[in-house]
């Protein structure tokens, strides 16, 4: 009987906990759904095209100034890295550069039946996006800087002579992307790269034109983007719960700058002339130095705790002049001015954050513009030279967060501008080397695309 009781009470007070529970409001389930799909955040990929111009080349320098002109065309392939920002629901403006290597080749005969030919193994851009989103679709147009390396030769009745040459000009214009999946997409793009021209310009007595190369390309490529990051974060559906604030980072983020340096650059070059088995030289070595300053303008990515990864470029304006001699053959000196006219880099920076501080390792492209003028002393000439050159570069710094939107800096950087080289088979030679060193200290302010374009 006393068992009896105990199970019909314990019987009672279940059923009447259940049904109490069955009268209390239910908590609505939480599930997950994804967000919708954004073009925002860094992005990798690669690309395969084809690419067609026109080369126009003038000898200055020889009678009747003989000119050329063909359509060098090829396949070339390479890699991107890039970064987009949303600067109003539709709208999106964003950063790419690119590097390629390739075989976009011609050649044809001057008016003198000489053979010239050239080949262009490398060529690149830094350039900025601006697009319309529908979507999962971008459109949009695009355009900057420039660049390409060249390989050149001339072959007729006198001989043969053969040359490295950098090309540095701009870039425009648009392309079509289409993202099939959260973190990949796949592009079509036209590019119309004016690559300036070459330039040596000769004055004697009665004058003469200069050596000029133009070169202009026009390029289709397909490219494959892998964006990086979240770029598809999960929202939870359900009862509207407070978040707790996300940790703000002293790092993430655009930024634009100035800075203010002191550098220096070491220009050698030897111009090996004669028939001789050891020919008579002339050569230069002249050490410019002073101050630049310029701007700066990059984006941070805090992907880890303590890690850092960005990108940078920037354009610096010089006082760097030097006055020297030009060593010739049979004890000729002629004087040389050089003046360094730009001074610029597009680099990846890769930082350990300790808190505010951020220490960093950078490296990528620069590119130099020069001017050399040398005084003959035949008649009232002088002979005067544009060097482009670009080359690699790598530095580190040391980067500190005043506060959530500026930062102040120091960075010292290294330049190998490699050089130009010009060899014939007379046997004569024309080569030119740069190094560049600059110690500079900066400001950064860090803003948000939507400070600018008011999206809330």
């Amino acid at each position: 009987m006393k068992k009896f009781l105990i199970g019909g009470t314990a019987l009672f007070v279940l059923s009447a906990t259940a049904a109490w529970a069955a009268d209390m409001p239910m908590k609505a389930p939480v599930y997950k759904a994804a967000a919708p799909f954004s073009w925002e955040g860094f992005y990798v990929g690669a690309h395969a095209g084809y690419g067609g111009g026109s080369y126009d080349h003038v000898e200055g320098d020889f009678v009747g100034s003989p000119t050329a002109h063909f359509d060098p065309k090829g396949w070339f392939g390479g890699v991107q890295i890039g970064k987009n920002s949303l600067i109003a629901p539709n709208w999106l403006l964003g950063s790419e550069v690119d590097l390629s290597g390739g075989d976009i080749n011609g050649s044809g005969l001057n008016t003198a039946s000489v053979r010239i030919s050239d080949r262009i193994d490398f060529l690149g851009s830094a350039r900025v996006r601006f697009g319309y989103v529908i979507d999962r679709t971008l459109v949009y147009a695009t355009g900057g800087a420039a660049w390409a390396h060249a390989k050149g030769s001339a072959v007729g009745p006198l001989g043969s002579s053969f040359s490295a040459e950098n090309y540095v000009g701009w870039a425009a214009g648009g392309g079509i992307e289409y993202a099939f999946d959260p973190r990949w997409s796949v592009k079509l793009e036209y590019i119309y790269s004016d690559l300036g021209h070459h330039r040596e310009a000769t004055f004697f007595a009665g004058g003469s034109p200069p050596n000029t190369a133009d070169l202009k390309l026009s390029t289709v490529k397909l490219g494959l983007n892998y964006r990086l990051g979240d770029n598809a974060p999960s929202r939870t559906i359900g009862m509207p719960v407070k978040a707790a604030p996300a940790p703000r980072s002293w790092w993430d983020g655009s930024y634009v700058g100035l800075y203010a340096g002191y550098g220096s650059d070491q220009f050698a070059s030897v111009q090996t002339v004669g028939f001789a088995v050891v020919p008579p030289s002339a050569s230069t070595n002249l050490r410019v130095k002073g101050w630049l300053g310029g701007f700066q303008t990059g984006y941070n990515w805090q992907f880890a705790p303590t890690w850092v990864f960005g990108l940078e470029t920037d354009a610096a304006f010089t006082s760097w002049r030097a006055t020297g001699n030009e060593t010739a053959p049979g004890g000729f000196i002629f004087p040389t001015n050089l003046k360094l006219e730009g001074f610029s880099t597009v680099r990846a920076r890769l930082g350990y954050a300790l808190d505010r501080t951020l220490l960093y390792a950078t490296g990528g492209l620069a590119y130099v513009h020069q001017r050399e003028v040398v005084t003959t002393g035949i008649g009232t000439g002088s002979i005067g030279n544009d060097i482009h050159d670009i080359g690699w570069t790598v530095g580190g710094g040391l980067e500190y967060a005043i506060d959530r939107k500026w930062s102040a800096k120091i960075e010292y950087l290294y330049a190998d501008l490699g050089g130009q080289s010009t060899t014939t088979n007379a046997p004569a030679a024309d080569r030119t080397s740069l190094k560049v060193q600059t110690v500079r200290v900066g400001l950064n302010y860090k803003f948000e695309w939507s400070d600018l374009f008011g999206r809330h």
